[in-house]
């Protein structure tokens, strides 16, 4: 094998290994995890999620995130996340979710948004835990 594709294969090689380490660092993460596409909808939730919520990630997949938050009668007081996260600024603040059995809780994380090489946002990374 010439060097040259012997180095682009090595490359490869390690850029998948970094890609598993990641995966399975966010699925083995007790902080629920979750990627939001630009509707609000999301397109991935970890184990930490689905355990937190009550939901299966087949269930997850696609719904509206907004969809798990209680509306607080201080709403004035909660900025939506993605609001902010879509002019390029990560939030962090409290919230409550709804799981599914219906039961509220609170919980406190980070929306971040994520961008493409040329800067726009594709998506936003919600990373949050249960505070009760």
């Amino acid at each position: 094998m010439p060097l040259g594709a012997w180095l682009v294969a090595r490359r490869q090689s390690e850029q998948r290994e970094v890609i598993r380490n990641l995966s399975e660092a966010m699925e083995q993460s007790h902080s629920a995890i979750m990627i939001v596409d630009l509707q609000g909808r999301i397109e991935y939730a970890n184990r930490g999620l689905c355990q937190q919520i009550g939901y299966t990630r087949r269930e997850l997949i696609g719904r509206k995130w907004s969809d798990f938050h209680v509306l607080q009668t201080r709403e004035q007081d909660f900025t939506d996340p993605t609001v902010t996260a879509r002019t390029g600024r990560s939030w962090e603040g409290e919230w409550l979710n709804r799981r599914k059995d219906g039961a509220v809780y609170p919980v406190r994380g980070v929306v971040t948004p994520v961008r493409h090489r040329d800067g726009r946002v594709s998506c936003f990374v919600a990373v949050f835990d249960d505070v009760t």
